[in-house]
């Protein structure tokens, strides 16, 4: 898949044109449909960081045609210990009613610690959820 590919299928799944693309990356209209009409062969690095900035993809992904995994590059300096490791295992050995439980108590789980952490009755050294 390469860029304009995959550009395409990004404005379409948020429902976007050239031209909204334009006002919401702050990409002159101009330069984006230059690309589909002279070649994006010489696109600016900066406007390949904006759309990926935009779109919350990697550079990588927008301009390698072979990388078409959108969050390629996402879990850089995210480390998972062995334990989690473990669980990451179990949890791909499940079928599509075992993971649909644990995402439900995952979910679950989580927004307790939310709420708790709002209200300040919990306190742990555990990484703060988003």
């Amino acid at each position: 898949m390469n860029f304009l590919q995959k550009l395409d299928l990004l404005i379409s799944e948020n429902r976007l044109n050239k031209n909204t693309l334009s006002q919401k990356s702050a990409i002159p209209y101009t330069t984006i449909d230059g690309w589909y009409k002279k070649g994006h062969s010489n696109i600016k690095l900066p406007s390949v960081q904006k759309l990926a900035d935009f779109f919350d993809v990697s550079l990588d992904y927008l301009v390698n045609d072979n990388i078409t995994d959108r969050n390629y590059g996402k879990s850089f300096g995210f480390e998972v210990s062995y334990d989690e490791m473990c669980h990451i295992k179990k949890y791909r050995c499940l079928d599509p009613r075992g993971k649909e439980t644990v995402e439900a108590v995952l979910n679950m789980e989580y927004e307790r610690i939310v709420i708790e952490k709002k209200e300040g009755i919990y306190e742990d050294s555990v990484q703060n959820p988003e």
